[in-house]
Formats: structure tokens, C-alpha cells, sequence
């Protein structure tokens, strides 16, 4: 009876031993989920039972209770739907990598929910509906949140709801300036901080301001763009170094140190730099003075020229001219501090010979004054034939007379027209030579045809 009693009270004994030792171990793995007597007790009980179970060092995995949270789509403003909906898939990717945690998207919300409690959820804008919601779904935890954009700045704002309690656990946020693949990488490391509470990394903004515009902007040796930038720069926290370069000013570099959360500013004015152009000189010597000089068509002086043609350092066109003088040109190769002496010649300009108009004209007279002649002498012979016609004794004799008038009177007539035809050519011809040879236009005669009533009349005219 009493080795009974006393194995009896052994057994009490190492049971009451076994309870206080796995106390702890039995609240650890409630996950803090455990509501107290109000709501703000309940919750400083949940971040307290929490950070136990973050510090406290795990011997055994199957002793660790799995949390389910559910992630719901981020709402925009300011930004398209696309976007969003890429940095919720973002958010649950990152979440569901973190041990101990399922992690369930929309998509698998949307089949659990009824289309009445799905409507809800849309609705919910706190996080007590949210909380009624999230039992529905039988999860510990929900993420919500939101995406801004005012300008090129992106706002983030993720927060996670206990079910269980209907209270906020944690709030992040972040401002992030950039692309939006700057702030999708932002938004991963938000949902590690979110639920495990370590900020992964700390991250500030630059402001960099830049006169005269166009310059290039060098973060840690790395081109980020030219300026006006988008918008600041979001940077991890720590000392960078600045370089902005821009042609025909001095390279500004400085080092910015960037703090957590804060923006600094950085204003640059960039110094022009003086380019010194090499030069050469040019000394021209020119035969005829009041010719106009020309460099690469822009006008360097009258000759005779004072003082030497200043030419920057390169090839360039060296070109003389003068009303009635030929053009005088020739391509130069200037180099630094060297002076070239020329001598330049301008010709006259060549006389430009027309058709041989005299040559045509004397060649016409000559052949109309020779039909001329000949139609003089066979209109004397034509009288003789017609004399010896009125002499003829004979009827043979008188035929024959006849017929030498007859001849003689259509020869005359030819070589009459011949004569005005090659005489009235003649004329306009040496006219032509006249009018286009060098002179005064106004002194020069000029011809002309007029119709007249049964032909036309010809003429010659000129001003004195």
C-alpha cells in the first residue's frame, strides 16, 4: 500500500513537472491567436506571443504551427490594373517563400468564397469586415493593401489583419521614384518585412537638379539617365558617389550620403569650359583690286586685303571674284599657328563667239547681187530677141525670135526673184550680226515683220 502511494505521488509529481514544462512550448505554437479580455490586451498579447515565436530557437519544426494568410488584390490609384495585379502576384510569391506560412492568392479565394461574400469582400474597407471575411476563409492572417502614383513617384501600403481579432498586427509603406520595375522589387522586400517584420533593405530618395539640362547622371559608376530626371532617385542607404558629365562643361563629382526614409537634394551648376580653337593665318596678294574674298562663302574682305585671313585649324574654301573676271578658287589646309602666302591672278572672262551671221549675210549679198546681174543681162538679151522678132521677114525666122524673147523673159524673172530673195536675206543676217555683237542694247537696230492687208511688210529700226 504505501509503495503505491508513493509511486502514485511520483507520478503526480512528474506529470505537474511535464505541464510546466510544455506551457510555453503550447503558447508558442498558438501563434499568439489567443484573444484576451479586450481588444488592445488581446493584441499586445498576439505582437508579444509572436516575437517569442521569432526569437525563440526551434529544436523541432513539427512543434511550429503553420499560419495560413490569404493576400488580396491591391487596389490602385493611379495606376493601371495590369500593374497592380503584376504586384500582388509579386507580394504572394515572396510570402509563400517564408517557412511555416501558406499563402493562398485571390484566385483560390474566389473558389472558397460564395459570389454574395466575394461581393462583401469588395466592399471592405476596414479591417474588421475584412477579419469577417477572412473566417469565412478559415485563414489566421489577410494582406491588403494599396498602390498610388502621383507623378513619377509610386506610394505603397501593404497591411496584415488577424483574423481572429480584427486588428491590424503590422502596417509598411514605401515611396519609391522610377520605373516600375524599381518599385516591384520594392514590393517584394515590403511583403518580407511585412510579415516577418525585418526590413530587408533601407532605402532613401535623390533629388538631383541640373543646369544647364541635358547632362548625364552617374550613380556608383552606373548611368541612371539624363537630365530633368523622371523624378528622385531611390537609393540604399549609405554614401553614393555623383558624377554628371555633359559635353563642353567640367565634370561635376560628389559623394551624397542617403538615410533611411528621408530625401536628400542635390543642385548642380555645371561650368562651361573654354575650348581653345587652333588657328592659322592666310596672306593673299591679288592683281586686281575691288575683288570681293570669301571664305567657305562668307565674306572676309575687299582687296587689296590690310591685314591676314584668320582660318581655323582645318580644310576651307578660299574663293576671289569680280564682275567681268573669271573666278578664282582654291581649297586650303590650315593647320595651328602656320601663315600661308598666296598670289592669286584674275583673267578676264572670255568672249563668247556667236553663229557667223556676217559670214552668212555677205555670202547672200554677194549671190543676190550676182542674180542681180544676171537677170540684167538676160533681160538686154531678151529686148534683142524681141527686136530681131519685129525684123523677121520670114514666118520661120519669127518663131524662132519668139521663142528666144519668151526664154530670155522667164530667165530675167528668176534670177530678179533669186536677186530680192537672197538681197532681203542678206539684210536680216548682217541685221542678226549687228544685234549680237558687244555694245549698248538700246543702240542697236533690230528687225521686224508686220502683217499687212494682202502680205507683209519687213523692217529695220534702231534708237540714236
Amino acid at each position: 500500500m504505501g509503495k503505491r502511494f508513493s509511486i502514485s505521488v511520483g507520478l503526480v509529481v512528474m506529470l505537474t513537472l511535464a505541464v510546466f514544462i510544455l506551457l510555453p512550448s503550447i503558447t508558442i505554437a498558438d501563434d499568439g491567436n489567443k484573444v484576451g479580455g479586450g481588444g488592445t490586451e488581446g493584441q499586445k498579447q498576439e505582437q508579444k506571443t509572436e516575437k517569442k515565436a521569432q526569437t525563440a530557437p526551434s529544436t523541432n519544426a513539427s512543434q511550429q504551427q503553420q499560419v495560413s494568410i490569404a493576400v488580396l488584390d491591391l487596389t490602385g490609384n493611379g495606376v493601371s490594373k495590369e500593374i497592380a495585379a503584376t504586384i500582388t502576384e509579386a507580394v504572394l510569391a515572396e510570402i509563400s517563400k517564408e517557412k511555416n506560412i501558406k499563402a493562398v492568392g485571390m484566385a483560390d479565394i474566389r473558389a472558397m468564397l460564395s459570389l454574395e461574400q466575394e461581393k462583401q469582400l469588395l466592399g471592405c474597407d476596414d479591417a474588421s469586415c475584412i477579419a469577417e471575411i477572412g473566417g469565412a476563409l478559415g485563414v489566421d492572417r489577410i494582406v491588403s493593401g494599396n498602390i498610388g502614383k502621383v507623378g513619377g513617384t509610386f506610394v505603397m501600403q501593404l497591411k496584415l489583419i488577424n483574423i481572429k481579432t480584427a486588428e491590424v498586427i503590422r502596417r509598411v509603406d514605401r515611396t519609391v521614384s522610377g520605373s516600375e520595375e524599381r518599385l516591384l522589387s520594392v514590393a517584394r522586400a515590403l511583403a518580407v518585412e511585412l510579415v516577418t517584420g525585418k526590413q530587408t533593405n533601407r532605402v532613401g530618395t535623390l533629388a538631383i537638379t541640373v543646369k544647364p539640362k541635358g547632362a548625364l547622371v552617374y550613380v556608383d559608376g552606373k548611368a541612371v539617365g539624363i537630365t530633368p530626371l523622371a523624378g528622385p532617385l531611390t537609393l540604399e542607404e549609405g554614401a553614393h558617389d555623383i558624377k554628371i558629365t555633359k559635353d563642353g562643361f567640367k565634370q561635376s563629382a560628389k559623394q551624397v550620403r542617403i538615410t533611411n526614409n528621408t530625401q536628400a537634394t542635390l543642385e548642380v551648376a555645371l561650368q562651361a569650359v573654354k575650348k581653345v580653337v587652333p588657328k592659322g593665318y592666310v596672306v593673299l596678294a591679288l592683281n586686281n583690286p575691288g575683288a570681293v574674298v570669301t571664305v567657305d562663302g562668307k565674306p572676309a574682305g575687299v582687296t587689296p586685303l590690310s591685314k591676314p585671313i584668320v582660318m581655323t585649324q582645318g580644310d576651307h574654301v578660299l574663293r576671289v571674284e569680280k564682275t567681268g573676271m573669271q573666278p578664282w578658287q582654291k581649297i586650303l589646309k590650315i593647320k595651328a599657328k602656320d601663315t600661308i602666302k598666296i598670289s592669286a591672278e584674275l583673267k578676264p572672262l572670255a568672249v563668247e563667239e556667236g553663229p557667223p551671221w556676217d559670214i552668212i549675210g555677205y555670202s547672200l549679198l554677194a549671190l543676190s547681187l550676182a542674180a542681180g546681174g544676171g537677170a540684167g543681162y538676160a533681160g538686154y538679151t531678151a529686148f534683142q530677141a524681141h527686136d530681131d522678132y519685129k525684123g523677121a521677114v520670114t514666118k520661120a525666122d519669127a518663131d524662132k525670135y519668139r521663142k528666144q524673147t519668151e526664154d530670155r523673159a522667164l530667165y530675167t524673172d528668176i534670177l530678179i526673184g533669186t536677186a530680192s530673195v537672197t538681197g532681203a536675206a542678206a539684210i536680216l543676217f548682217l541685221i542678226l550680226d549687228w544685234t549680237s555683237g558687244p555694245g549698248d542694247s538700246d543702240e542697236k537696230p533690230s528687225a521686224f515683220i508686220a502683217p499687212i492687208q494682202g502680205g507683209a511688210a519687213a523692217g529695220v529700226g534702231w534708237r540714236y
